[in-house]
């Protein structure tokens, strides 16, 4: 399947009107990109030991005291860096940063902090601390910009089939050879309470935008 045949199948599964499906493709183009960008992953012995020591930053940064936290953030402000404090709680700013980069590490090099800490498993309530459920919820994101929506019906997918379970899943089918091996797991692996979870969130933004 070439790029303009998984586009245009993408465009109508999630139901994207004709008028806004020029910019649909560029921005799906560009998180198809983005993503390509991060594979293979970089597991040298150098990120790894950066990736360490930042996500050890993050740790000792979030046991500061709102008041450390603030003198902080009044320093970055006072310093060249190009800060918009409006966008995050003030006394949070120097935290914010350092989850930015932890986050960036995580992405990079396929080692999220959980795993940097030595801990098995995956964090419960964890969604999105994976580059499968960054897609996912970015997916939403620009078919809801783009007045289209992807429906979610987890209990009519059949894993042996991989057939059913709402558009939101052909749509994820339709991508996965389209996008890095490993990205979006085979039908028998898919985290599927992770789907619900952010499609439910993305539903909830979109019916918020819709009120008067």
């Amino acid at each position: 399947m070439d790029s303009e045949e998984w586009k245009c199948e993408l465009a109508n599964l999630a139901s994207i009107p004709e008028a806004n499906r020029q910019v649909f493709y560029e921005c799906v183009t560009d998180l198809s990109e983005r993503i390509k960008r991060l594979y293979p992953k970089n597991t040298d012995a150098e990120m790894i030991t950066a990736a360490a020591a930042v996500h050890v930053a993050r740790k000792t940064l979030a046991a500061l005291s709102p008041k450390q936290a603030a003198a902080l953030s009044h320093a970055i402000e006072l310093g060249p860096w190009m800060v918009d404090s409006r966008a995050v709680v003030y006394h949070e700013m120097p935290l914010t940063l350092v989850e930015i980069v932890d986050g960036a590490f995580a992405a990079v090099t396929g080692h999220p902090g959980y795993e940097l800490d030595g801990k098995r498993g995956k964090p419960k309530g964890s969604t999105t601390g994976n580059d499968f459920g960054l897609f996912v919820n970015q997916l939403l994101m620009i078919v809801h910009a783009r007045g289209g929506r992807l429906t979610f019906n987890p209990k009519k997918f059949n894993r042996k089939k991989d057939r059913g379970g709402g558009t939101l899943l052909d749509a994820l089918r339709c991508l996965r050879p389209v996008f890095p091996e490993g990205l979006i797991p085979k039908a028998a692996d898919l985290p599927l309470k992770t789907i619900g979870k952010l499609w439910t969130r993305e539903r909830s933004a979109r019916r918020a935008t819709a009120q008067p």
